[in-house]
Formats: C-alpha cells, sequence, structure tokens
C-alpha cells in the first residue's frame, strides 16, 4: 500500500435538509435525490412519518419505492432498514425523519430516560450525578447510526425537523416603554444531535414562501447551505431558487469530477451566492452551527463581541470590509478550536 496524490473522486453524499413543518423538506428532498442518481435510478425513502412521503409519488419523475417504519425507532432499526437498502441495491435513499433516532418513541434520548428510570428512579438528585453515565451507556448506539450512515456507500438524504428557538425580547411601544413579547424566529434548528450535522456533506434549510407556486403549494426556498465542506458547494445550493432535480444534478457533477465547480447557471448570474461578500457572510456565520451557539446567529456575534473581535464602532456587519469580515472569521474559527 502506498499513500497517493489527493484529489476528488466518487463522493458518497451525506446531505441534511431541516426546517419547519411545512416548509417542504420531503418533497425537496426527493426531487434532489432523483437529481443526484439520474432519471433511471432505483430511488427509496425510509418512512417514519406514518406513509406520508408516498403522499408525493406522482410528483417525482421515476417515482420511488417507500418503506413505512413503525416505532420503536431505535438506532440499530435505522441501521437495519439502511442495510437492506443496500441489500436491495437501492441507488440513493431519503430517510424521513432521523429526528425520531434522537428524539422519537426508542430513540436516543429515551433511551437514555429509561436507563435512568432503572438505576434512579424518581430520586432526581441521583438522576443529575448519573446523567453522564447515561449518555455513556446510550450513546454508542447512536454512534453504530451515525457510523452506518457514514459507510452505507449510497447517498443518503436525511430529513429533520426544525425546532424553533422562541425567545422573550423587550419590543419599544407607542407610549415609549417597553414590553416583553415572544419572539417567533424565521429559522430553525435541527432536531438532531448537532455533532451529526458536522458529518453532512451539505446541510440545508428550507423556508416557506410568501406565495403558493404554479402547483399550488408554498415554494420552499433554499437559504443556501448552512453548512458545507468545501465552497464550491455554495453554487450547488443557491437561496434564489426552489431545490429541485437540477440541485441535485449540480451536487453529482461536483461529486463525481474531480477537480471541477459546480455547474453555473447562466440565468442565475444574479444568484447572490455568486458574490465574495456573501460566501464570506455565510462562512462566518455557518460557525453559528456549532453546539457552543446551538444555530443561533445573535448568541454567536454576542460572543464575538465578548471575544473582542468587533472593533470599537463597528455595530454591524453590514459597515464591514471584507478585509475585515476574514479577519473576524479567521480569528473566530482559532478561538472555537
Amino acid at each position: 500500500m502506498h499513500f497517493k496524490p489527493a484529489t476528488r473522486s466518487h463522493i458518497i453524499p451525506l446531505i441534511g435538509i431541516f426546517g419547519k413543518s411545512a416548509t417542504g423538506k420531503t418533497f425537496s428532498a426527493l426531487r434532489m435525490m432523483r437529481g443526484l442518481i439520474g432519471p433511471k435510478g432505483k430511488l427509496a425513502v425510509l418512512d417514519t412519518e406514518n406513509k406520508r412521503a408516498s403522499i408525493n409519488f406522482d410528483r417525482i419523475p421515476g417515482g420511488f419505492l417507500a418503506l413505512d417504519f413503525e416505532p420503536p425507532f431505535t438506532p440499530d432499526r435505522y441501521c437495519e432498514f439502511i442495510q437492506i437498502a443496500h441489500d436491495e441495491k437501492i441507488d440513493g435513499l431519503v430517510i424521513d425523519s432521523a429526528s425520531h433516532e434522537w428524539c422519537g418513541a426508542g430513540g436516543y434520548l429515551e433511551m437514555k430516560e429509561q436507563w435512568l428510570d432503572r438505576v434512579a428512579g424518581k430520586d432526581y438528585a441521583k438522576r443529575n450525578k448519573m446523567a453522564l453515565a447515561a449518555a455513556a451507556n446510550c450513546k454508542p448506539a447512536h454512534n453504530r447510526f451515525v457510523n452506518c450512515l457514514l459507510r452505507a456507500g449510497i447517498p443518503i438524504i436525511l430529513c429533520f425537523r426544525g425546532k424553533d428557538k422562541v425567545k422573550m425580547e423587550k419590543v419599544p411601544q407607542n407610549n415609549g416603554g417597553e414590553k416583553l413579547e415572544i419572539i417567533q424566529p424565521d429559522h430553525s434548528s435541527p432536531i438532531q444531535d448537532s455533532e451529526l450535522i458536522y458529518e453532512m456533506l451539505i446541510a440545508v434549510e428550507t423556508l416557506t414562501g410568501d406565495k403558493p407556486d404554479s402547483e399550488g403549494f408554498c415554494r420552499c426556498d433554499s437559504t443556501g447551505g448552512t453548512k458545507y465542506t468545501h465552497p464550491d458547494l455554495l453554487d450547488c445550493i443557491r437561496p434564489s431558487e426552489r431545490i429541485s432535480e437540477a440541485t441535485g444534478e449540480r451536487i453529482a457533477e461536483w461529486c463525481r469530477n474531480p477537480g471541477a465547480k459546480a455547474p453555473s447557471n447562466p440565468e442565475s448570474v444574479d444568484d447572490p451566492y455568486k458574490q465574495p461578500r456573501a460566501a464570506l457572510m455565510h462562512k462566518l456565520t455557518s460557525l453559528a452551527l456549532r453546539p457552543e451557539f446551538d444555530g443561533d446567529q445573535k448568541e454567536f456575534f454576542a460572543w464575538c463581541k465578548k471575544q473582542g473581535l468587533f472593533k470599537d464602532g463597528e455595530k454591524s456587519t453590514k459597515d464591514l470590509s471584507d478585509d475585515r469580515l476574514t479577519e473576524i472569521y479567521n480569528a473566530a474559527s482559532e478561538a472555537l478550536q
């Protein structure tokens, strides 16, 4: 055996799609996977959502296969079904949803609670003391699931349910005072172990547009990759486009072609993610996905200010030069190592 020059070739993508309810995660994942594996590829969905994915059976070119996944949603059962997909020579698998492995019936969090019930019962002081021991006993099963995903040998798209990080904020009133109000954020965080998101080639959040599209369904807009492993992938996920077969085709082309960039789209010359400044901002805000911030960009920027990464008088990233954005990104990355 010998070391060889590194090159990108035949990468098998592992992709995450997350968002709030009714933002089109399943439909987007199926369309993206169809583009990834081509019109004749054998597409399958592992459905934990009571056959909801099959509602789209007539909307996906070439159709797809479905396997209804009933509880318990243990990590090892996910691994079993991924092996079935491999044995049946599935070309691309959509798992909808992978959140159940974390917080569903039989998932990791329930496994921890059941372990604590056995060793500590209702002694809550003891339960608190045994929390780390519970994680140590139950996390290996979740780690097997992660390893199974990484070694599956076929493209996999994981759908995650999105959770709101609702906050109480002081809102100015007409009388000059302030009132505490519940703020509903536009964005969400994936319901899963935050460390799993870092295993994705790309992670994407879906948002619902203001108006239904021509098919009568709310437009599902990509926000651009919230996590990506290579800057060229930013051109595969475009915030101005609905996720579709074309999205999957761009990712597939990038994965199988050493040294190639994502195929350009002459009709998307105004795509903001082709602009260097937008790419810089995206790199910076992607650091908010680290476990310390759990996807909350406000918390991330508050941390940056506490670390002294912003100079006096710098109140907004909009006012900063590209060089300053690069400096802040590099300093934040180094501090988080």
